[in-house]
């Protein structure tokens, strides 16, 4: 028996099923007497499909014959199956109207190729094949649209239709030789006269289609412009700049003007409110900014004008030494270790550059006075090899007489040197104490005074 409400199928669709063409989409529906059946087949064509839902059978033909194949209905109550024949005819054939080329002329060198496309019409013509044709395979052949030319001359190719309806296209092919240059010659590369810096050029005379090095060497305080290349005919020729700092180009045919300008760099103002470039000091604040000596002391401040200690001196010049490594004890009781100062102390100390004022105090913050700056710059550079031969005669400082004499030597090799001057009172003051300011001007002319590397 059947299940509760169904009734066991009955397939009702008659067989054969209805004919169809090859090309065109065919579509039945299959019926069955019942409810809730699910549809499922056997030996169906591979061009078919059957929605297990509807019964609708469907799909593009693509074979003339006669199918036959078996369809079940089924649902809880049971199943029917029955056996159907479907016969697929030949579609009608649709003859070529006509054969056209993307070309119907052509120009190639000897040895070149070019590809020519048929188009047939109309679009569902049965057999839309072409045959390709030369009628003349000394000048050019042709494989599959593609034409290749073989030797100076003149050749037809034709395309075809291959349906026999005599339809065909005709493009006309000209094959002439490859053109020779003339033998290529060097070529002049005028480079301006430049300002700033100079500019070298690789190779110095080049053939068209070589490509030219240009080497800008700008001098110091200048950077690189524009480069400019024109032609013989005063156009602009592509530069390239590449990440190394070089420029090249493609010579021309012909000659090349080269134009490199040059231009002042502009340094980034400096950070602190409390120097302008007015001061006296500012070419040398910013000298020891920029080579990393000196640095602000906060909020923006250089402070100029205030004294400089002990501790601040001897960290500028470890600085300046490349603030080498230092092994063992500082020495002084005043230094504790990991402050911004202890190695430039224990280096300056061990280095005997600087002396502390006993045997275990150092006074960091101790003020420096210009003889003492003298002597820790004198003895940096003796200890460096340095040449600190030069010696100015002293005496017509009227104050010369309050130098003391551990300082004598160090004090006229500074004078001598251009570090230390006079004030407007024609005074030395040795004990006066040394501003940030002065500091800052002392180290730019002694680097200026002696070699660092």
């Amino acid at each position: 028996m059947g299940g509760s409400g169904t009734v066991t199928p009955k397939i009702t669709t008659d067989s054969p099923l209805p004919e169809g063409t090859v090309g065109v989409s065919y579509t039945a529906t299959l019926e069955a007497t019942g409810n809730d059946i699910t549809w499922s087949s056997n030996g169906m064509p591979e061009w078919m499909t059957l929605d297990s839902s509807t019964g609708v059978i469907s799909g593009p033909p693509t074979t003339a014959d006669t199918y036959t194949f078996t369809v079940t209905a089924t649902n809880d109550s049971g199943s029917d199956s029955k056996q159907f024949t479907l016969t697929i005819e030949a579609a009608a054939n649709v003859p070529v109207d006509s054969v056209s080329l993307d070309k119907t002329s052509l120009t190639l060198t000897e040895g070149g190729t070019e590809t020519l496309t048929a188009t047939i019409t109309p679009d569902n013509a049965t057999n839309k094949a072409v045959m390709w044709s030369s009628d003349n395979e000394s000048v050019a052949t042709v494989v599959d649209g593609i034409v290749t030319a073989v030797a100076p001359g003149t050749a037809t190719i034709t395309a075809t239709a291959a349906d026999g309806s005599g339809k065909t296209a005709a493009c006309t092919v000209t094959v002439e030789r490859p053109y020779v240059p003339p033998a290529n010659p060097n070529y002049r590369i005028d480079v301006t006269a430049t300002e700033g810096g100079t500019v070298d050029k690789d190779p110095a005379a080049a053939k068209a289609g070589e490509t030219v090095t240009l080497t800008p060497a700008p001098e110091e305080g200048y950077e690189v412009g524009e480069v400019i290349v024109t032609d013989r005919f005063g156009d602009t020729v592509d530069v390239t700049a590449n990440p190394d700092g070089t420029y090249t180009f493609t010579m021309p045919n012909g000659q090349v003007k080269v134009e490199v300008t040059f231009v002042e760099v502009q340094p980034e103002p400096l950070p602190f409110t409390d120097v302008s470039e007015t001061d006296w000091f500012h070419d040398a604040v910013r000298y020891v900014y920029d080579n990393g000596l000196m640095d602000g002391v906060g909020d923006g401040q250089f402070a100029p004008n205030a004294t400089t200690n002990r501790a601040m001196v001897v960290t500028i010049l470890h600085r300046l030494a490349g603030e080498p490594a230092v092994a063992g004890d500082v020495g002084f009781t005043d230094v504790e270790p990991g402050l911004w100062y202890t190695d430039a102390v224990a280096w300056a100390a061990q280095k005997g550059i600087v002396n502390g004022i006993s045997e275990t105090e150092f006074s960091p913050s101790g003020d420096l006075t210009r003889e003492q700056l003298a002597t820790i710059l004198y003895r940096y550079a003796e200890s460096a090899g340095y040449d600190v031969s030069a010696q100015a005669d002293l005496s017509g400082f009227p104050d010369a007489g309050d130098i003391q004499s551990y300082a004598t030597e160090a004090l006229s090799w500074a004078v001598a040197e251009g570090l230390l001057q006079g004030f407007e009172d024609d005074s030395l003051q040795p004990g006066g104490t040394a501003t940030r300011a002065q500091i800052a001007t002392i180290l730019m002319r002694f680097l200026a005074a002696v070699p660092t590397a």
